[in-house]
């Protein structure tokens, strides 16, 4: 029996939709198409949910055999905790004060206006890394902030560092 045919709907479904999402989101960037380049980061999530369904199956299958299981209790382990800390970063990095700064920053760029026209809006998909330390001396940190900036001619994604040292408040640093 063909392997995909054993599988859940859930695990085709995610496998099928991932795969297709990461095609658009790739092709609509390379392009460009303006719509839906938040396709990329959901493909991702979708394929790596997949992929768990997939070991799972596999894990089964191996038990029933009385093979060992270990390899796959490994990769479902480390792909869970990818998507644990991917979706935590989609839930927390909106709600930083880096964020906020980044994308107050991008609202008044003169230069982002003129490539992709007025802003309406930005990607509800934003990730990237945020490091902030507490001492005696107060809070300083470091984010770099990716987002999509949808404007009414085009969209762009862009990395905004930001820096914050003590008794300051967040400021852009650079923009790639």
């Amino acid at each position: 029996m063909n392997l995909f045919e054993e599988l859940s709907l859930f695990t085709k479904s995610a496998l099928v939709l991932g795969v297709a999402l990461l095609t658009y989101g790739f092709l609509s960037q390379l392009i460009p198409i303006d719509f839906f380049w938040e396709a990329k980061t959901i493909g991702w999530l979708l394929f790596l949910a997949g992929l768990i369904g997939l070991l799972v199956h596999n894990m089964a299958k191996r038990k029933e055999a009385g093979k060992k299981v270990l390899w796959n209790k490994i990769g479902i382990g480390a792909i869970s905790f990818i998507l644990l800390v991917q979706t935590s970063m989609l839930v927390i990095m909106p709600n930083t004060k880096a964020y906020q700064t980044a994308k107050d920053h991008l609202l008044r760029s003169e230069h982002i206006k003129r490539e992709v026209g007025e802003i309406k809006g930005f990607g509800f998909t934003p990730t990237g890394g945020i490091a902030v330390q507490n001492d005696s001396n107060g809070e300083t940190g470091s984010a770099n902030v990716e987002l999509t900036i949808k404007g009414d001619k085009a969209f762009k994604s862009v990395t905004v560092h930001v820096f914050k040292d003590y008794g300051k408040d967040w400021e852009v640093v650079g923009i790639e």
